[in-house]
């Protein structure tokens, strides 16, 4: 059975309601989405702490009815009973059991992994804390969460809700040649004649339930109301008067059998509320939930002034490029046993202590789109210290160069171009509007190389000076400048 199929239940939004059938007055509501606990801010307390390649996450959930949701199932069941007082309805959650409560890493998709498997604290609000280690899989799955992005990081309760059923079996029905059969002693066995009549239709059987109950119930409910069934028409037949002077016996006409059990079991209805965790956060509020904790580095030796050719002069480590609408979450820098880590959305320099220049830098690269980080190792500072560029960091700027249009009358154009990764990068989709004074645009593709390492796929329709329309056909190009016109023409692999 599930949830909505509970006689007389309802919903009032996402919550399921329904009436207490031993209370008129109460009604049981079941939560609709596991939550997380909150500071004293309204944040929720969800920490994801990173250091080096390692992770730890924190987070506390709960699964109850808050206040304001409980004074909205109140005013709707005022107007939808309005029989009822609004003082006197009483609003509680059913008799349940929580038996795990579940933290999932998904893939963005459809596939998910119990990631680590709790106890709640057994009653409301089922309140649960979990503290994971990751791997560095795990740590990006979690990352893209926090950067918004669904289906990476979810947490599931299992709940076993218990519903008391109630079947009530009731046997009528005219047993009068079944009476003066039994006082004659013909066919003592009163059972075995509830059952001939039963069978021949002379005794009838209906249920009242309270919701449908279980084959088993049923079952038991009818074997003892025709045992009650046995015993009554025992009992008729000892006050039977048997008709004097040896007159034939007429079968009485009023002899009506009534008898009636109620039972009681309780049934389960399996629940499983499950919240993705990047709805707990807007506008990319989650990444400030991000804790970096720099690996302990050792004590950096005296600095020498002069050329950092040197090789014992602090190195500054800094982005060439601005990185701030890239999908980068962060970059760990490390040399021999040194760590910095530069942090989005500023990617602020770090330094590096005193330590021989001409030992090579290794950078590791966490994006928030929930794929793998991307290592790679720098071998010669620049003058300025270590400057990293895009290629340093799995990343690759995507040109796109309309104003070949704009120099033909075109009065604006809508471009369709996809990233498709080769290897381990990020499949980009995305539609850019060129018209006015903006006809060219650049972004950043994650592609975990060097390179491209994948292809640019991509259809233009442009509207012209007069007003009418030119399809491109679509193109692939495997460089990552994009220059349009009105007659496309690219190097294409199709």
């Amino acid at each position: 059975m599930l949830i909505n199929e509970i006689p007389g239940a309802f919903q009032v939004g996402e919550i399921y309601c329904y009436r207490d059938k031993s209370n008129a007055l109460n009604f049981f509501c079941v939560p609709n989405l596991p939550a997380p606990e909150r500071d004293a801010f309204g944040r929720p307390t969800l920490y994801l702490f990173i250091s080096d390649k390692q992770g730890i996450l924190q987070l506390s959930t709960h699964w109850e009815l808050d206040s304001e949701t409980l004074k909205t199932i109140k005013a709707t069941l005022t107007e939808r009973f309005p029989e009822l007082q609004h003082e006197s309805i009483n609003l509680s959650m059913p008799p349940m059991t929580v038996e795990d409560v579940q933290l999932l890493l998904g893939d963005g998709k459809n596939k998910f992994d119990t990631l680590v498997t709790n106890r709640s604290s057994g009653f409301p609000p089922f309140a649960t804390v979990f503290n994971v280690h990751l791997t560095q899989e795990q740590l990006s799955s979690v990352q893209a969460a926090l950067n918004g992005r669904e289906r990476f990081l979810m947490v599931r309760y299992i709940i076993s809700l218990l519903l008391d059923i109630t079947i009530e079996a009731t046997i009528t029905g005219n047993v009068s040649a079944d009476v003066a059969t039994l006082h004659m002693g013909d066919q003592p066995n009163a059972a075995l004649l509830i059952e001939q009549a039963v069978a021949q239709q002379r005794l009838a059987i209906t249920h009242t339930e309270t919701m449908p109950a279980s084959d088993t119930l049923k079952a038991k409910a009818d074997a003892q109301v025709k045992a009650k069934a046995a015993a009554v028409l025992s009992e008729m037949a000892r006050n039977y008067q048997r008709p004097q002077n040896n007159a034939t016996i007429n079968p009485i006409s009023d002899a009506t059998l009534s008898a009636m059990v109620t039972l009681t079991e309780n049934q389960t209805i399996r629940l499983e509320p499950t919240t993705d965790v990047s709805s707990w956060f807007t506008a990319n509020s989650g990444t400030g939930h991000i804790i970096i904790t720099p690996a302990e580095r050792s004590a950096p030796a005296t600095l020498t002034k002069g050329n950092h050719t040197s090789g014992h002069e602090e190195q500054i480590v800094s982005l060439s490029f601005d990185a701030k609408d890239t999908s980068i979450n962060f970059i760990q820098i490390g040399q021999g046993t040194n760590q910095a880590i530069l942090q989005s959305p500023e990617f602020k320099p770090v330094s590096l202590p005193a330590i021989d220049a001409a030992m090579p830098i290794n950078v590791s690269v966490s994006y928030s789109d929930g794929g793998a980080a991307y290592e790679t190792s720098i071998a010669v500072p620049s003058p300025e210290g270590w400057r990293l560029d895009p290629v340093h960091l799995g990343l690759m700027q995507v040109s796109l160069d309309g104003s070949a249009l704009k120099e033909a009358g075109a009065k604006a154009a809508r471009v369709h171009i996809r990233y498709l990764p080769a290897g381990n990068g990020t499949e980009d989709d995305r539609t850019i509007y060129l018209q006015h004074n903006e006809w060219t645009s650049q972004w950043y593709v994650v592609t975990r190389s060097n390179e491209l390492n994948g292809v640019l796929e991509y259809e233009a329709k442009i509207t012209t000076a007069d007003g009418s329309i030119v399809k491109n056909p679509r193109i692939t190009i495997e460089e990552p400048l994009v220059k349009l016109s009105m007659k496309t023409e690219s190097k294409s692999t199709q």
